[in-house]
């Protein structure tokens, strides 16, 4: 095995005529982590080349230098990085097709079976019992409310306003209404009659037919949840302007009105009703307190309780004479009749990661029961608030339910979970997908994506069923890597597989040293899904150029993707390593080390080629031999891609990768910017007032980004608006393939067209 010190540029040897090497997969590219301080190791650390016997396949054609390849399918597009397809794409806002995935974010147990549903608009009916599963049934938008649960049918309110109401024997939909409307709050059945909302209306529908019964229209956005008690309904209006709402259950008439001006970014909690009392949060940065209880029939003030400005987690619960009250750090009792407080208390358990708690508080066995952060049930004392753990977990418990027999957890990681409510023992679990935790692959087979359930799942393009499901050990934080015949992942404890596309059978395993990048400063690879919380997690891709599998995590490592044996390594003694999703062009493969450096290494036999010493994080995209890059100081780099030499830079751009098309380069930083391809030079600039979410994605004529909750198409050409789409939280970037549009985030995966 021959060994070499990393000293100096080396010569780059004669050029092989470009488009030899034939691109069959490709990395994923999750998006690239920032780094807290933006700091640069100026360490000057050696790097060390070894290298076994093996080459890649070489034809005699002479063709162009290459270039995106045209309708592939990830963000990062082929083994160049150019983040661009040449798919066209629909100047409209695409339709939603399916979703599936994401955490189980709302339970409801009734009669014998729990109706759990997913973030990304997925409804499981569960037997309580043995934890089977009746049906599944998808609506058309990600699910944030608790379904509504009657006799003979379930409603559903989804993030985008529309109702459907389902069988709740099979799942059939019954009726849908109020498409296209936009809120997130959810809907209440009672004695046959549904209670739903839209932006700034309120309706009784009949629960079975569908016909509407009345409607009550606000100035205002509805905020929650309607409240039913005894021939009335409770509500919050959103905004400035924000009313507590009390209406005759009947008629849709307004019984009484309270103003509870406050802060229109806050969502509010659903009012709770008990006999006598109307109790609200109020979550308003200038309201005195925290919460009112008003009388029932005349909306009068009974008592106020707190000093403003509490982050409610959900609507108050009410045990008897207790109203406990849920925050992320601390849990209140008060006196139901006067506010008094009994105690207030942040839960503390020697020797247990509590968590924060991030449920509603159940009434469990006598108990005062919440699920955390943690993954933990914990379980407080009525009289004092002292804390016990009833059950440990290992993922963020969303909502908790309790049914009289079982207390029901459903969890970040798609897991449903029932445990026995006196020793927390587990009873059964039921396993939805979880949430995506990078960006997916899509081939014309089907779609290829990592879950936080630690597993590799194929969904079918069509409806978004699964087709097979790869588990691993540990978590898979990025994307596959595709060849003719594989899927090439890698985990967070090193383990590299090839999976046949086929069937998900493992066809061969190999292991590297993965570093631990949350010693360098490093925030989490995919902000809002991959919580860092779960071991050593990589921020890298495979990549895969001919025969061969690049991956740069810690070390530079070239595997044969037939049987998965070590090539070639390139390592440095550097506690940083390479951190990096490889790019491959013309026999060089281009990796970034830890903020520090870029390197060109030959791609036969890891000799290094050339390095560029500038705080590049993330790997080059790479278009008719020019390598462009975005330095971590801020700016745009174009190099030449034989030699590391500079051609042109420009100012602009932060720490994500650039999309190259044949035209321009499409950089971010608090704006979005389109340079041009040959000289860097500014064409046109757009400031999308909002956060950006994602790197930007080109396809066709158009830049496909994340801003806020949403996904927005803008014109190349120009940077205008053409089109914008609801998703909740975009983490990673879009992907296209032949059309078709899929998104990803905690709220799962979409396909829309």
């Amino acid at each position: 095995m021959k060994k070499g010190k990393y000293s100096k540029i080396l010569n780059r040897r004669e050029m092989i005529a470009a488009g030899s090497m034939a691109v069959v997969g490709s990395l994923g590219g999750c998006m690239q982590p920032l780094l807290e301080d933006g700091g640069a190791d100026e360490s000057g650390s050696e790097l060390e080349v070894t290298n076994d016997s093996g080459t890649l396949a070489e034809t005699d054609s002479e063709e162009e230098p290459q270039r995106a390849a045209t309708g592939w399918t990830m963000a990062r597009k082929n083994a160049q990085n150019t983040s661009h397809s040449g798919v066209a794409m629909a100047s409209e806002v695409p339709s939603r097709d399916w979703g599936t995935g994401g955490a189980l974010f709302r339970a409801v147990a009734d009669q014998g079976t729990i109706f759990a549903c997913e973030t990304s608009g997925t409804i499981h009916a569960v037997d309580t019992d043995t934890g089977e599963k009746h049906w599944s049934h998808t609506v058309d938008s990600p699910i944030e409310a608790r379904p509504a649960v009657g006799t003979d049918l379930i409603g559903v309110a989804t993030e985008f306003g529309q109702i459907t109401a389902l069988d709740r024997d099979d799942g059939e939909v019954l009726w849908s209404a109020l498409e296209g409307g936009a809120g997130r709050a959810g809907a209440t059945i009672h004695d046959g009659v549904l209670y739903g909302s839209d932006h700034s209306s309120i309706y009784a529908f009949d629960a079975r037919s569908g016909s509407q019964r009345w409607e009550f229209t606000h100035e205002s956005r509805i905020a929650t949840t309607p409240y039913y008690a005894d021939g009335v309904i409770a509500i919050v209006t959103a905004g400035r302007n924000r009313e507590l709402l009390v209406l005759d259950s009947a008629s849709g008439t307004e019984r009484w009105t309270r103003s509870m001006d406050g802060n229109p970014g806050s969502r509010g909690r659903r009012p709770t009703i008990t006999d006598d009392l109307v109790i609200a949060p109020a979550e308003f940065d200038d309201e005195p307190e925290s919460l009112y209880a008003f009388d029932r029939y005349t909306g009068e003030t009974v008592w106020a309780w707190g000093e403003g400005n509490i982050s409610f987690i959900d609507h108050v619960s009410v045990f008897d004479d207790l109203v406990v009250i849920a925050t992320p750090y601390n849990i209140r009792a008060l006196d139901l009749q006067t506010g008094t407080p009994i105690f207030d208390v942040r839960p503390r358990i020697p020797r247990v990661n509590v968590g924060q708690a991030i449920t509603r508080a159940l009434y469990v066995n006598g108990q005062i029961t919440v699920g955390t952060t943690a993954g933990n049930v914990l379980q407080l004392d009525r009289n004092d608030g002292e804390a016990s753990l009833l059950a440990e977990g290992e993922s963020t418990i969303y909502d908790l339910e309790f049914d009289g027999e079982f207390v029901f957890t459903a969890a970040a990681n798609g897991n449903l979970t029932a445990l026995d409510p006196t020793t927390g023992g587990e009873v059964w679990s039921f396993e939805s997908h979880g949430w995506p935790t990078a960006q997916p692959a899509v081939l014309n087979d089907g779609v290829y994506t990592p879950l936080m359930e630690d597993s590799i799942t194929k969904l079918s393009r069509e409806r978004g069923e699964t087709q097979w499901t790869f588990a691993g050990e540990t978590g898979f934080y990025t994307t596959p890597a595709l060849s003719e015949e594989f899927a090439v992942v890698s985990n967070s404890l090193g383990d590299v597989y090839a999976i046949d596309r086929t069937d998900g059978t493992e066809y061969w395993h190999a292991s590297i040293e993965p570093v631990d990048v949350r010693r360098f400063g490093w925030r989490d690879p995919i902000p809002g899904i991959a919580s860092g919380s779960r071991g050593l997690i990589p921020v890298a891709s495979p990549t895969i150029s001919g025969d061969t599998v690049y991956l740069a995590e810690g070390a530079v490592t070239a595997f044969d993707l037939e049987d998965g044996t070590e090539r070639w390594t390139v390592e440095t003694d550097s506690e940083a390593g390479f951190h990096s999703t490889p790019t491959v062009f013309d026999e060089m493969v281009f990796v970034s080390q830890q903020d520090t450096r870029l390197i060109a290494v030959d791609a036969t036999d890891g000799t290094i080629l050339w390095e560029y010493e500038e705080p590049v994080n993330s790997s080059p995209t790479v278009v008719d031999d020019v390598a462009f890059v975005v330095s971590n100081r801020g700016g745009t780099i174009a190099l030449d891609a034989q030699t590391g030499d500079e051609r042109w830079i420009n100012g602009v751009g932060g720490s994500t990768p650039p999309a190259v098309t044949d035209e321009f380069v499409i950089v971010t930083d608090r704006e979005i910017h389109a340079l041009t391809l040959t000289d860097g030079e500014q064409v046109w600039s757009t400031n999308p007032k909002g956060d950006l979410t994602t790197p930007p994605t080109t396809v066709d004529d158009a830049v496909l980004i994340g801003v806020g909750n949403e996904t927005r198409a803008y014109s190349l050409a120009d940077g205008d608006v053409r089109w914008s789409l609801p998703f909740s939280q975009p983490s990673v970037p879009p992907v296209v393939h032949d059309g078709e549009l899929y998104l990803s985030s905690a709220a799962g995966i979409h396909k829309s067209s």
